[in-house]
């Protein structure tokens, strides 16, 4: 299970020269707002959190343009990384959420066309997510969702 180690570092209110026109289009403000719908909250829950852009599907990115990479937001209320997904022609999607993480490690196990990704907690603890019927979800250890809202509990079912 080799894979890069990342950890998102880029806050999202900093529309300046380090955020690029993909990562705030309408689109993808469009896909935060149905998962702030879903979760009852606000932008505020987005406003100042951490963002990272990724290649999550598997192979390399099979060209230059950046809008075809995913995006993982990290909601401020509950400190859960929210996936904003590119499908094809850089459409974005609802792509699931991990619970709160300080790394993610993409392996380089595919399950349905997309890169497994480890959560790596301040604690050290290690959650597995796979790819599955479209969105991510959490596969090992077990979950355990009960500190979580049940909008977010719904959300990660």
């Amino acid at each position: 299970m080799s894979g890069n180690t990342y950890t998102p570092k880029r806050t999202f209110a900093d529309f300046d020269a380090q955020t690029r026109d993909f990562e705030k289009s309408d689109d993808v403000l469009d896909v935060i707002t149905g998962i702030m719908t879903e979760l009852g909250d606000n932008i505020g829950a987005y406003i100042g959190g951490k963002f990272i852009a990724l290649w999550l599907r598997e192979g390399e990115a099979q060209n230059e343009d950046e809008s075809d990479l995913d995006l993982l937001f990290v909601n401020q209320v509950d400190q859960f990384i929210d996936i904003v997904l590119r499908q094809r022609a850089g459409l974005p999607t609802d792509g699931g959420s991990l619970k709160p993480a300080v790394t993610l490690k993409l392996t380089d196990d595919i399950v349905e066309g997309y890169r497994v990704i480890i959560g790596v907690a301040e604690d050290g603890t290690e959650t597995r997510y796979e790819f599955v019927g479209g969105r991510y979800v959490e596969i090992d250890p077990a979950p355990l969702t009960l500190r979580s809202s049940s909008a977010r509990r719904k959300r990660l079912s």
